[in-house]
């Protein structure tokens, strides 16, 4: 996924696994993201994944996928208590240009989207789990595309003049670069899926926002989400 020079890949892996005791009917999705040097010289070698920033970015990524319920987890179970499907989402950054969170969500969300599973048959106790040449590997049964749109926030200064009536403004950006983001006070991503249903709200740093801002973020990222909702169905 490419926004503008920001470059996401994002790889799909499954594998057959126990399920969680406190989940016995219940697969397992994980999501991983690296952020490799070879993507900013900010990113430390051999911190790719621990870093403050991978974490803040992972995070939210897991928050928008994960929270929001878009993979149907108990279509995973082969085997109640016994055997489960563990899908792994593995989002590498190749090139940070600003705007991290929304494309490694589009590129994890396109990668389980388009990803295909062994089929499988379970006859008694015999578990078989076909090549992919012997019938035709099956798709995640997704329920809907909780896609993130991000928004730098930025304040202005306050007046010098105590006695002025003028109040700091805040103005909302789009996109931000990796540039912009070095300035700005705060960042809003706003998780919608195409039929404008808000799944999250993550909201880090500095201004607080008025109604009518938010209101403005939420429209903008409803139309946006749909656009990137027909990309992944194309």
């Amino acid at each position: 996924v490419s926004f503008g020079e920001t470059k996401a890949l994002a790889v799909v892996s499954c594998e057959v696994v126990e399920p969680y005791p406190d989940r016995q009917t219940e697969g397992i999705l994980s999501i991983s993201t690296t952020l490799s040097p070879m993507a900013s010289q900010h990113f430390e070698f051999g911190k790719q994944s621990n870093s403050p920033q991978a974490i803040k970015v992972g995070s939210a990524i897991e928050q928008a996928i994960r929270e929001s319920k878009a993979l149907d987890v108990e279509a995973l179970c082969i085997v109640a208590g016994s055997k489960v499907w563990s899908i792994r989402c593995d989002v590498h950054i190749l090139n940070h240009c600003g705007n991290l969170v929304d494309a490694g969500c589009l590129a994890a969300l396109g990668a389980l989207a388009h990803f295909r599973r062994p089929e499988v048959s379970v006859v008694g106790d015999v578990v078989t789990i076909y090549e992919l040449d012997e019938r035709e590997p099956v798709p995640l049964s997704i329920h809907h595309l909780p896609l993130c749109v991000s928004f730098g926030l930025y304040r202005t200064k306050s007046p010098s003049n105590s006695d002025s009536p003028k109040k700091p403004q805040v103005y909302v950006i789009t996109d931000p670069t990796d540039r912009e983001e070095e300035i700005m006070n705060g960042m809003l991503t706003v998780v919608v899926n195409p039929h404008g249903e808000i799944c999250s709200l993550i909201k880090q740093g500095w201004p607080p926002l008025s109604i009518d801002d938010l209101d403005f973020c939420i429209s903008i990222a409803t139309e946006k989400s749909k656009e990137w909702a027909a990309l992944i169905k194309s």
